[in-house]
């Protein structure tokens, strides 16, 4: 994100610094634990390098044992949507909680490990359009 393909364009000096002040504030201000951060620079740092590396969460105040199968299914959902998936056929989607999602030594950016996980087969689904109709 610091270099430019182009040779009329200056390189930018700030974003691995920006990108890593982030990441520390997320952890050290905000209790973010270091592997539920992400961290994804220059050439990593793309459009699809974001996507990758996004995982849908879903909030469990409660902590709640067992979510009900109507919240996994939507989430699911949701994540068939915004990935790579293709069509709109049944897609499988991994899911676990936070607490045992790890990151594995030496794998790309944005790749974690699922020791625990359960498999749900979706449809994607887009989000609910919010505000009003396009006229």
């Amino acid at each position: 994100i610091s270099e430019y393909a182009s040779p009329e364009l200056d390189d930018l000096k700030g974003p691995r610094n920006d990108v890593r002040a982030m990441r520390d504030l997320l952890i050290r201000r905000f209790g973010f634990r270091p592997e539920h951060v992400t961290l994804l620079e220059d050439e990593a740092a793309t459009r699809n390098g974001i996507l990758e590396a996004a995982h849908g969460v879903v909030r469990n105040p409660g902590r709640r044992a067992d979510l009900p199968a109507a919240v996994l299914r939507r989430a699911a959902a949701l994540a068939a949507h915004f990935s790579k998936a293709p069509g709109g056929g049944p897609v499988a989607v991994r899911w676990t909680q936070a607490r045992h999602v790890r990151k594995g030594r030496g794998l790309p950016p944005g790749t974690v490990l699922l020791p625990r996980a359960s498999t749900l087969r979706v449809r994607p689904e887009p989000p609910p359009r919010r505000g009003p109709e396009p006229a």
